[in-house]
């Protein structure tokens, strides 16, 4: 459903570093925010750098690579973690 890939247009601005700039939007991959999504890019696997979850009627995900001005759309499945205290 959500296999397209969109790409970033910039205009009128130099090309963004995303080592030193987080993209608008957007949050580091990682703990405790962390979200496995993997990314294949030219048959080379690829853990997503910055992602945004949007929750909606369709939860998603949307994943960006340091390498790319591409942002990954995927669909969000999310299991429940049950504790008993």
């Amino acid at each position: 459903m959500y296999q397209a890939t969109v790409h970033i247009r910039r205009t009128h601005r130099l090309p963004v570093n995303w080592h030193l700039n987080v993209p608008p939007g957007f949050h580091l991959n990682s703990r405790p925010r962390y979200i496995l999504c993997p990314i294949q890019v030219n048959g080379v696997t690829h853990q997503a750098k910055y992602i945004q979850t949007i929750m909606g009627p369709n939860p998603m995900v949307l994943r960006v690579i340091d390498k790319s001005n591409l942002v990954y759309p995927r669909p969000l499945y999310a299991t429940p973690f049950l504790t008993f205290a």
